[in-house]
Order: C-alpha cells, then structure tokens, then sequence
C-alpha cells in the first residue's frame, strides 16, 4: 500500500469497507460480499450448481446467487490475503471499468429475480440480508444520477428552477460528505491500519500516513466514480474479453508490509 497513491486509495477503501460493511453485515447475520482477491467455496455447492459465471464479477455474480437462493456467505475478520493493486491510474480504471461493467450486468440481470426471491424468504434475517444484497446491487448508481441531473440542467436551465429544493439540503449534504470522507476513515484507519501507523517511529511520521490515506481514499473514491459511469454505459457488451491488470510493485517495496502483515 505504501508503493503509490492509487495502491494506497484501495487499502484505505478496504480498511473502511471491511470493518464497516463487511464485518457489520457478518455480525448481523447477513451475507458478505465475496470478494475475488480470496473466498472459498464449498465443494458441496459446486457439485451441485457448477460454475458458470457470465460476467467480469463472478464474485458478485456468486453472492446474489447465493443470496437469492437463501445461502449465506460469511466473513472471517482475521484472514490475511495478500493482492497487488495497481499503481498506475490507468491500469486502475481498466480494472475498476472492468468491476463496474460486471457489477451493472449482473444487476440489471436480476434485479426481477431477487424482489422475487424476497417472498420466499424463510425468515427476517435472510430477508433483511437479500434487501442489503439488492440495494448493494445498485450501490454505483449515485455518480450515474449526478450525471443525469448534470446533463439534464445543460440542456435546459430550467431544471434549476424546476427543483428549487435540490440546493436546499446543501449543508445537510457537506455534512453527511464530512462525516463519509472525514469521520468514518479516522475511526477505521486507525483501528484497521494500526499495523501501519506503528511502522511509522515518530507522531509527525503517523500524521502524515494518516493525511495520505484521506486523500487516497477520497482520491480513489472520485476516480472509482468515472469507472462506474462508464460500466453503466457498457455493460451490455460482451463480457468474456479480461485484460491482465498490469502490476509494477517490486519485492523491495514490499517489506514494510511484510513486517505489517506478520505481526
């Protein structure tokens, strides 16, 4: 995470995401997303369904599966998986396209198929968990919505006038901004990335790993947002064409994280 500001934005996201969304769901007995950095899978499961992904995220593709089909997937807090990011911007966006195409098809796929699921439910819970996995389904939608408004308000001016209470919650917005970029990451950069912070010898040292991971997970928040609008646009198209994601981090750049990972 230390090698650039792209690699480092993917750690601050995951700090964040699998304390506050992963871990949460698990201890609510809700399903976790499963994630292709590393997951098993039951033997049991695969006898029985196969595999036969059809899009990019065959990881997402499997946890609607199992959710609609009333079958958990769960967490383990404490596993290390080791994964490359890219550090280039580029490489990134390719693979963030990539995750965003996946994710809007498999979406747009079952979205009928899992509001039917929901009245099969067998109990709250595996309710509750498939309404968190269908409005997971659409969590990329926001950027997509301020690109409608955008364009809706170039070709008519009017629009402004039209919803006059769009700038109304503006302070309610900063807020919520404040608390999502600010608050949230000081909580869980600090509890998930204490391995880091304790490489760093001095307080100023700490300070300024702290300041770099805001800026690398709003950075990398802004920049996952083109992806998204992108994948929203193509996702139709034909998704058995992977492209290599293109790696650069060299061994030497890795001990400090060697040292994080095996205390």
């Amino acid at each position: 995470m230390f090698t650039s500001i792209t690699a480092s934005g993917y750690s601050a996201v995951y700090f964040i995401t699998n304390r506050a969304v992963q871990f949460a769901n698990y201890v609510l007995g809700w399903n976790a997303a499963i994630g292709g950095t590393g997951f098993i899978l039951d033997t049991k499961y695969l006898m029985e369904r196969g595999w036969n992904p059809r899009s990019y995220t065959e990881d997402f593709e499997l946890q609607v599966e199992l959710s609609m089909n009333g079958l958990r997937s769960g967490w383990n807090q404490f596993a290390v998986v080791h994964d490359e990011k890219p550090n280039s911007f580029l490489a990134s966006h390719h693979q963030r396209t990539r995750w965003a195409q996946g994710h809007w098809y498999v979406a747009f796929s079952t979205t009928f198929k899992q509001i039917k699921s929901l009245f099969k439910s067998k109990h709250f819970n595996e309710l509750m968990s498939k309404i968190e996995t269908l409005f997971y389904s659409y969590s990329m939608v926001r950027p997509v919505a301020y690109l409608i408004i955008l364009a809706l308000g170039i070709i008519d001016i009017r629009l402004l006038k039209y919803l006059p209470n769009l700038f109304s919650v503006i302070t309610f917005w900063l807020t919520m901004e404040a608390f999502n970029f600010l608050i949230i990451p000081t909580v869980y950069f600090i509890e998930e990335g204490k391995d880091y912070f304790q490489l760093k010898n001095t307080w100023w040292k700490k300070i300024l790993f702290f300041i770099r991971l805001v800026y690398c997970f709003i950075y990398n928040s802004l920049t996952y947002m083109i992806a998204q609008i992108v994948g929203f646009f193509t996702w139709f198209k034909p998704q058995n064409k992977w492209n290599k994601t293109v790696h650069s981090v060299q061994y030497k750049d890795l001990e400090g994280e060697q040292y994080a990972n095996t205390k």
